[in-house]
């Protein structure tokens, strides 16, 4: 159970977190997506586009401060790092 404070107001409140997501079957879509784009590395037919990754909010939100940051991300790096640690969420084989 992940402990967040936040200030609301100039008050500053905690939350607990205790939300439990059960993503099994949007994995299965995943691996079934990585299949397709597999062939071509998930580049649209004019190569104008690249899907490497598919993941649910409620993924990210299960994820607590890590995946709440992930979303807020400009750092390219941290976003790679987030899907070294994560490949589940990858369509593709190297990003």
């Amino acid at each position: 159970m992940d402990v967040i404070d936040i200030k609301v107001d100039g008050n500053e409140e905690e939350i607990k977190i205790t939300k439990v997501v059960d993503i099994t079957q949007y994995l299965s879509f995943i691996h079934k997506e990585k299949e397709v784009l597999d062939a071509t590395n998930g580049f649209s037919k004019k190569k104008t586009m690249r899907k490497l990754a598919s993941v649910p909010i409620d993924a990210l939100l299960a994820l607590g401060e890590e995946g709440v940051a992930l979303m807020n991300e400009t750092n390219p790096k941290a976003i790679y790092d987030f899907f070294k640690k994560h490949p589940e969420f990858l369509v593709v084989k190297k990003p």
